[in-house]
């Protein structure tokens, strides 16, 4: 979305949270480092820096963007961005807040008309600006599993639905959810499909014969010839499942499952229980991080893409297998249905030997693949750039007007 908004001719200003800046003619470097690689902070910092807001004294230091510190996938997107605001520990705060209090956290943004978020805050701004929120889906209260503690999502959503001119969802799925809890929000509440591309350079280079090659010579992979995941390893993700469907249909299939991505600090240990159940006969791969090229090669080439969720708001691996000319395996819940239609082949996410059969049908069976492949290319035409484009400015000039 930063994307379109900047192809737009938009000025964008990006608010930051990090804590403990150096000083003077570092703090653009450090800023950097910081949205690269998150910096650590304490939990004495926070209260320091929070009690500090509370009493009038926390301030918002504005830093250019560097073009010459943007380096690798990570950062690519602040090449789009015209300001950083950093304002401590922000998100953090914002955080705290939803934990002790109900009332939203108070934003000065008199100088900005509009301001977006990319996910539901306990927030309130100036009088003079108008609040846009982007909800991509309400997975903390639905699924058991998940980090966030519900009491204070539902709070972030409750302030998002009382002073949010504008509440975006990534799907008809979402809205609806969201409805069922806050129906008052329902006029000012709309769905807009999330925007998935691939970066010019990243494509320019999967492009390249001998680049393809490469990545499926490091991986001991033939084109057409596996099944990927790829994504966060987390247990939303339902790997349990895919594993376990794996190792019955790669007896028919022959066909290696290639696991890309890598767990946080929060699911380390998931992951390498996960791996360890792993058996050489089952021919699973873990790959662990991906440059983006990296993932369109292996997407561009695979068999079908393995996606099976407990939980999604929206899908973007499957977009992108299909922006690759791949169709996906998915998991039989509504918002991958409502977002791929009859574009893709889907399972029971709690059944594996479900799953199994399908990863025989593909793998053994590939009649139906092209034209899965073409249905697939099809139905993404309502993610495409320019039409999310032309939605997010009728919502922007419906507000600004």
């Amino acid at each position: 979305m930063i994307r379109l908004l900047h192809q737009s001719g938009y000025p964008l200003h990006l608010l930051t949270g990090a804590g403990g800046l150096a000083q003077g003619r570092l703090a653009s470097l450090s800023l950097h480092r910081h949205l690269d690689q998150p910096s650590n902070w304490s939990r004495i910092q926070l209260a320091q820096s929070y009690f500090a807001e509370r009493l009038g004294r926390s301030r918002q230091t504005p830093i250019k963007v560097d073009s010459n510190l943007i380096i690798g996938d990570r950062i690519q997107y602040l090449q789009q961005i015209d300001q950083l605001i950093n304002h401590p520990f922000f998100y953090r705060k914002l955080r705290l807040q939803a934990k002790i209090s109900d009332r939203p956290f108070f934003l000065k943004t008199k100088n900005y008309p509009v301001v977006l978020t990319s996910s539901p805050l306990n927030l309130r701004v100036s009088s003079s600006s108008r609040l846009i929120q982007v909800i991509h889906d309400l997975i903390p209260l639905n699924y058991l599993r998940h980090p966030d503690e519900a009491v204070t999502f539902l709070r972030r959503l409750q302030a998002t639905a009382d002073y949010s001119d504008r509440i975006i969802c990534l799907s008809e799925t979402t809205r609806q959810q969201f409805l069922e809890l806050f129906p008052q929000a329902e006029s000012r509440t709309l769905t807009l499909y999330q925007p998935v591309s691939f970066s010019a350079e990243a494509l320019a280079l999967t492009d390249r014969p001998d680049f393809a090659a490469a990545v499926l010579r490091r991986y001991g992979l033939e084109r057409d010839r596996y099944f990927f995941f790829v994504g966060a390893i987390e247990p939303r993700k339902n790997l349990e499942t895919l594993i376990a469907a794996q190792q019955v249909a790669v007896l028919r299939t022959q066909l290696p499952l290639v696991i890309g991505g890598t767990a946080d600090v929060h699911t380390q240990d998931y992951a390498q229980q996960l791996q360890q159940r792993s058996r050489s006969t089952d021919q699973i791969l873990w790959t662990g991080y991906l440059t983006e090229a990296e993932k369109i090669c292996l997407l561009r080439h695979c068999r079908a893409l393995t996606f099976l969720s407990w939980q999604e708001g929206f899908g973007i691996p499957m977009i992108e297998a299909a922006l690759c000319g791949r169709s996906s395996l998915l998991a039989n819940i509504p918002v991958l249905r409502e977002v791929m239609g009859a574009a893709a082949t889907y399972a029971n996410p709690q059944h594996p030997l479900e799953v199994a059969d399908q990863l025989i049908q593909l793998g053994c069976y590939p009649a139906q693949l092209s034209e899965l492949r073409s249905r697939a290319t099809q139905q993404i035409q309502a993610f495409a750039d320019g039409q999310v484009q032309q939605q997010i400015q009728q919502v922007l000039q419906s507000l600004i007007s």
